[in-house]
């Protein structure tokens, strides 16, 4: 029987944001969107591989949500790519029309990092 060795993963900085109320992510369309607005593009404005995605995915595909869930629905998370230091984008990010609030996650060091057995 082989044994497998888990790699320890150690979560890179990011940006953490918080949608204003009514506006969604669209990860097909990789854009930001409202109904009676224009639509946010972020990709030409940020580095090249920059992952975006939602901080609770399976709320963000849920139709229907009571208010604490849509609450949490609104948190979108933005990985630059390594090298690239989210502190940077932290400005341009907090001037998109979509974004209620933006901060740089706190880093955590491998030793706070822990995996199950």
């Amino acid at each position: 029987m082989a044994t497998s060795k888990r790699k320890h993963v150690t979560p890179r900085p990011h940006l953490v944001l918080k949608l204003r109320k009514g506006w969604t992510f669209d990860s097909a369309a990789r854009c930001f969107s409202k109904s009676g607005h224009d639509p946010v593009r972020p990709g030409a404005d940020l580095p090249k591989y920059t992952r975006i995605k939602p901080q609770v995915p399976s709320l963000a595909r849920k139709r229907t949500r009571t208010a604490a869930e849509d609450d949490l629905a609104r948190g979108i998370q933005i990985v630059p790519p390594r090298g690239v230091s989210p502190a940077k984008l932290l400005k341009h990010v907090e001037a998109w029309p979509c974004v209620e609030k933006a901060w740089v996650s706190p880093e955590v060091s491998p030793a706070e990092v822990t995996s199950p057995r």
